[in-house]
């Protein structure tokens, strides 16, 4: 299994913290990766999104691109307005993360659009 496939546990622990469940067919259990497949979960797991678990959970013009040391996922929810390219979002490590910082910034703007 390759770990950048995946989420690591801070990232979804940042999910977690930020209220966003996904459905996902993996999870974190002390600090360990299992799938559902062979294990029931359990209270205090963390579910640990695929890249394309998150993915389809953002707005289309998401793009995700590998820099020289990280990898780096944006938005361009509307091309002729500049002000909504959601901010990049880099990782070092794992793409995924990166995805999911992008994921929990687009949420909090719908949240915060909705409150105007």
């Amino acid at each position: 299994m390759n770990p950048n496939n995946y989420a690591s546990l801070a990232a979804s622990k940042r999910l977690a913290d930020n209220g966003i469940v996904l459905e996902t067919d993996h999870f974190y259990r002390s600090y360990m990766i299992l799938d559902d497949e062979h294990h029931d979960r359990v209270k205090g797991d963390i579910p640990a999104p695929s890249m394309a678990e998150v993915w389809r959970e953002l707005p289309p013009g998401t793009e995700l691109h590998k820099a020289h040391s990280f990898t780096e996922a944006f938005n361009f929810a509307d091309t002729e307005n500049a002000d909504s390219i959601y901010p990049p979002c880099n990782s070092p490590d794992n793409p995924t993360d990166a995805l999911i910082d992008l994921l929990i910034w687009v949420r909090k703007e719908k949240g915060h659009e909705r409150q105007h």
